[in-house]
């Protein structure tokens, strides 16, 4: 099974994201933890990301990356 998942975003004038509705399920399924010590990103920044509150695009990016690799791995699993 091939999934392609978007990771849509609302980018806003003053430069921060916030991330769309797939990505808040999928950020949802793993633990704050889990996701700062994989991707460096300190807990309350994923806690606002979680909430809707805009981050940094760079920050945004490190988490897309960190989903994207274990959406793989659970494809390759299964």
């Amino acid at each position: 099974m091939d999934h392609d998942i978007e990771f849509n975003c609302k980018v806003y004038e003053n430069g921060r994201v916030v991330a769309g509705p797939e990505t808040l399920r999928l950020l949802a399924s793993l633990s704050e933890r889990q996701i700062s010590k994989k991707t460096g990103v300190h807990r309350n920044t994923i806690r606002l990301m979680r909430h809707g509150k805009g981050v940094k695009r760079s920050t945004y990016e490190k988490v897309v990356n960190f989903l994207r690799e274990q959406l793989s791995t659970a494809t390759q699993k299964a």
